[in-house]
């Protein structure tokens, strides 16, 4: 009886298809038939029953991680869904009042705008800080993905090679965390640590390094209940780093490279203390944070999640997300040339601090969407247009005589709902 309910809980629970249930329904009769016939079998029995037991246990274990993966991509569409459902629901009625209030609006067009904006101010935040919010919680799913109620093995390995500087260093992997950080020694030093559902797991056999002169390439390989995060000690100065995984965040901290590359997804991407001549950075449902890092070019890419620079030192930034926001403090050239900054979001707001400049040209193209403008720079002549139907700002800003300056800074800001704001 034991087994016929754990059989059908399965099923319930859709754990295992109807044509699985129904087989092990006929050997649970088949090995109940025999018990029942013979009492000098009986042991005989007993054993397959176990074996059964076992069998299902495993059935349980063996879920695909597309399987699961699935099951919780499909609540995160009804909750995505929902979100969508609520922001129309909220659009329809603002349509409606518009139209029954068009009398009173042609009034008084200018008082009525500045209050619906800063209303749709209030809420595009408010869908965007719901967003996020769904967004990292769905990314910490991940972690207890694997966590099934079964005895969970850790295993861990070190791989080490000669190395120098000047070297370039790629990683592909998935459901892992990695994390690179400088090493005291000449050497590529790869600290793996893995959690998996899998007995007696060969890491050997799932972890690949090819060597080519001083370039190193790694892959890992393993089955799809494993998880883990891996540590890179590398040489501080290296031409180029590339890191590539999924369902995980990307840390580095402390190096100088020709280049970086952080791509995942459904983690965050932290970037501390480097520099590098060009930063390529993607992500989706992951902030991404860059905090005293120095760049020639910065390509930052993420969704529902917002977008940090803190003390960064970059000449050209392309900067995307949505319902997020970007938020840059203490932000500096790292050349005497002109800086230019894009950056792009929806339904959040823009924030853009700048360091001091010495004899420093501004431009600043700002726009926005039922939302404030502010631009505070120094010695600033200032054109603001705002269309005729009032629902959108745009301000173009620049220091007097700014194609004098031979070091210049232009931005352009585009949001929706929400303010932007550039301030030195």
């Amino acid at each position: 009886m034991e087994e016929r309910m754990m059989i059908l809980k399965m099923l319930q629970e859709g754990k295992i298809t109807a044509e699985e249930a129904h087989k092990l329904l006929e050997a649970l009769d088949k090995v109940g038939g025999k018990a029942a016939g013979s009492t000098a079998g009986t042991g005989t029995a007993g054993s397959r029953i176990e074996d059964l037991r076992e069998e299902i246990t495993s059935k349980l274990s063996d879920m695909k991680l597309d399987e699961k993966l699935n099951k919780l991509g499909e609540k995160a569409t009804k909750i995505a869904e929902t979100l969508g459902e609520k922001a129309g629901k909220l659009a329809g009625q603002i349509g409606e009042n518009l139209n029954s209030n068009s009398e009173r609006i042609g009034g008084n067009t200018k008082e009525f705008t500045e209050d619906l904006a800063k209303k749709m101010e209030t809420l595009g935040s408010d869908i965007a800080e719901s967003a996020t919010k769904f967004a990292e919680q769905f990314a910490n799913q991940f972690g207890s993905l694997f966590d099934f109620g079964f005895e969970k093995y850790k295993y861990a390995s070190t791989y080490s090679y000669p190395a120098a500087d000047g070297c370039s260093i790629a990683i592909q992997c998935s459901n892992f965390e990695v994390k690179a950080l400088p090493s005291d020694t000449p050497n590529v030093v790869l600290n793996i640590h893995v959690n998996s559902n899998i007995p007696q797991l060969n890491l050997d056999e799932h972890f690949n390094a090819i060597l080519d002169s001083d370039s190193f390439s790694f892959n890992t390989q393993f089955p799809g209940r494993t998880w883990g995060h891996i540590e890179m000690l590398v040489p501080r100065n290296i031409r180029g780093l590339a890191i590539q995984t999924d369902n995980g965040k990307c840390e580095i901290s402390g190096l100088q490279a020709g280049s970086f590359k952080c791509h995942t997804s459904n983690g965050k991407v932290i970037v501390t203390e480097s520099s590098c001549d060009d930063i390529n950075i993607l992500t989706d449902n992951g902030r991404i944070t860059l905090d005293k890092v120095e760049a020639g070019l910065a390509y930052i890419r993420t969704s529902n999640a917002k977008i940090e620079l803190e003390s960064c030192k970059m000449d050209n930034v392309d900067a995307k997300t949505s319902n997020g926001a970007i938020q840059l403090g203490n932000i500096g050239k790292r050349s005497v040339v002109e800086a230019k900054y894009n950056l792009s979001t929806s339904n959040s707001k823009i924030s853009v601090g700048l360091a001091k400049q010495e004899e420093c040209g501004y431009m600043v193209d700002a726009y926005t969407s039922l939302g404030n403008i502010s631009i505070v720079l120094p010695e600033l002549v200032y054109t603001i247009d705002r269309k005729s139907s009032g629902m959108q700002n745009s301000a173009q800003v620049s220091s007097t005589n700014y194609d004098t300056y031979e070091s210049k800074f232009y931005i352009k800001a585009t949001t929706s709902n929400a303010s932007v704001s550039v301030e030195e």
